[in-house]
């Protein structure tokens, strides 16, 4: 797995990881049991297999967890998930209070995401805008202009104006089309 899709994957499913791990702190679960409690769910919906890393070195290797954290931290690719192993690993040290760390990183992250969500929704509303003028209005009033042209007998440049019609339906609208179907395709956040 590449880096770049590594750290949108660690991005992309941190909330509901978090999430999870902060209602086991709520139920009052040790350090390892959660790891190892988040570590077997399916990694279609969280990161367990990142969590299962942490597992892997405390039970393969002999570390504590706060070493097997430390370790996932340099590993790691996504700040986010840096600064909530960082988070927990000294939650640990310290002795605080693992439900609150965990409530307040979760309300973090889902913030996050929700400005995410937001931002791609306002680029969406303007792409859908620039959508419709392109390829609605602005076809439909030059076929208006374009029919009263042929109806005069004109042409468009040596160009005959029901051969620029047909060009226009089939070939240019079709290609716009599909060039913004490109755009959208782009800018959709994967995951």
């Amino acid at each position: 797995m590449k880096v770049g899709s590594r750290r949108q994957r660690l991005d992309t499913y941190l909330p509901f990881t978090s999430s999870y791990m902060t209602v086991l702190a709520s139920a009052g679960v040790t350090p390892e049991r959660m790891l190892r409690s988040t570590a077997e769910k399916d990694p279609k919906f969280m990161l367990s297999d990142e969590i299962a890393n942490v597992v892997g070195r405390i039970d393969l290797l002999g570390y504590d967890v706060l070493n097997a954290i430390n370790a996932e931290v340099d590993r790691s690719p996504s700040t986010n998930y840096q600064d909530l192993l960082r988070g927990f690993g000294g939650v640990i040290r310290t002795g605080g209070d693992m439900k609150k760390f965990f409530q307040g990183i979760t309300d973090h992250l889902f913030q996050k995401r929700s400005l995410q969500v937001q931002a791609f929704l306002d680029s969406l509303g303007i792409i859908a805008e620039t959508y419709v003028l392109m390829l609605i209005a602005f076809p439909l009033m030059l076929v208006v202009m374009l029919s009263i042209m042929a109806s005069i007998g004109g042409s468009l440049g040596g160009i005959d104006v029901f051969s620029f019609m047909y060009l226009m339906a089939f070939i240019l609208i079709p290609i716009c089309g599909v060039m913004f179907l490109f755009i959208l395709d782009t800018m959709q956040p994967k995951g």
